[in-house]
């Protein structure tokens, strides 16, 4: 039990971990794909592509796992590794609590709703859930959250896309 407490709760020092430059950079800059800025980015760019359609989709189950995620935050208030001293890309620092991640919640919603949306192939899948677990990993290296946090961001991310889906097939099925 108190190495699965361990393992949960490993976090890195980017500064002291980290040596190569290029990579510093590029964690710095990929995590923000889970930032709300970056996934608003994502969104506009799926209904440039896509059309308004599936905004009608995406925007309502975003936001509903936006605000469940930043309530949990504010209500458990979990600390955040003793690493959480730089701003991010934007210059800021928020210091909202660790738990559940939700760049990870973010980014795991967008790649659900692709996948159930744009059934095209398991190369597909594979590639977007990558990429979300590369930014849900990048939280770590970043110093952000412990391995406990991002689990948590995927399973609130996946569960609400699922179930948000759902309920939304049942109530305007002509949009899905």
């Amino acid at each position: 039990m108190r190495l699965l407490n361990n393992v949960l709760r490993m976090s890195f020092d980017f500064e002291k971990d980290i040596n190569n430059t290029f990579v510093k950079k590029f964690i710095f800059i990929f995590t923000e794909l889970g930032s709300s800025v970056g996934a608003g980015i994502m969104m506009l760019a799926i209904s440039i592509i896509s059309g308004y359609r599936t905004m009608i989709v995406f925007i309502p189950i975003y936001l509903i796992q936006l605000f469940i995620t930043e309530l949990i935050k504010f209500i458990l208030k979990s600390p955040r590794p003793k690493t959480i001293l730089k701003n991010n890309l934007w210059g800021m620092n928020f210091s909202s609590g660790a738990f559940p991640s939700g760049h990870t919640s973010n980014i795991f919603t967008l790649a659900t709703l692709m996948t159930i949306y744009y059934r095209y192939n398991t190369i597909f899948t594979i590639l977007v859930f990558g990429i979300a677990g590369t930014v849900a990993i990048s939280r770590i290296f970043l110093g952000k959250h412990y391995l406990v946090d991002i689990i948590g961001g995927a399973f609130l991310g996946l569960s609400i896309s699922i179930l948000g889906s759902y309920a939304l097939a049942t109530i305007l099925p002509m949009f899905i």
